[in-house]
């Protein structure tokens, strides 16, 4: 993937989330994300945002916490006890190897998105919350907080 797509698709990354997480107009998501209301319009739509802002953080959450467990249940068959009671580990299979492999990159890629929600919860209430005691210092900070965002997309 060129330069230009892999900031393209974090730009895209981060509208949704932002769109996600907080009543942000249009606007003010394609301000912060460096790109145009129309492109955000075109992301939203295309991406079916709408369906998915209703629950994207409990999904998630409930997401990972399934991903656990099915890694557990493939740890948990791996144990047991032969006829003489002593317990014993067999070796894991090709399958399971390679389920193991796949859910552990999902655990991850969802863990990643979990914790940049996260950032961007706290960095919407505390926003709100300095709006309100001061306002210029309140976009200053903003930017502070749309560039840390961006640099842990860039780190993904």
């Amino acid at each position: 993937m060129a330069k230009s797509e892999t900031t393209m698709t974090m730009r895209k990354d981060y509208a949704r989330m932002l769109y996600l997480k907080d009543n942000l107009s249009q606007a003010e998501i394609a301000s912060r994300v460096g790109t145009s209301a129309q492109t955000i319009t075109k992301w939203k739509a295309d991406g079916n945002w709408e369906s998915l802002k209703a629950n994207f953080v409990i999904s998630r959450q409930e997401t990972l916490s399934r991903t656990y467990a099915q890694i557990n249940q493939i740890f948990d068959s791996l144990e047991g006890n032969d006829l003489e009671g002593t317990h014993v580990v067999r070796l894991i299979q090709s399958k399971e190897a390679d389920t193991l492999s796949k859910l552990a990159a999902t655990a991850k890629a969802l863990e990643t998105e979990l914790s940049i929600s996260i950032y961007i919860d706290v960095f919407i209430k505390f926003g709100n919350w300095l709006r309100d005691a001061d306002f210029s210092l309140s976009k200053k900070m903003v930017e502070l907080q749309d560039a840390f965002i961006k640099e842990q997309l860039r780190n993904i």
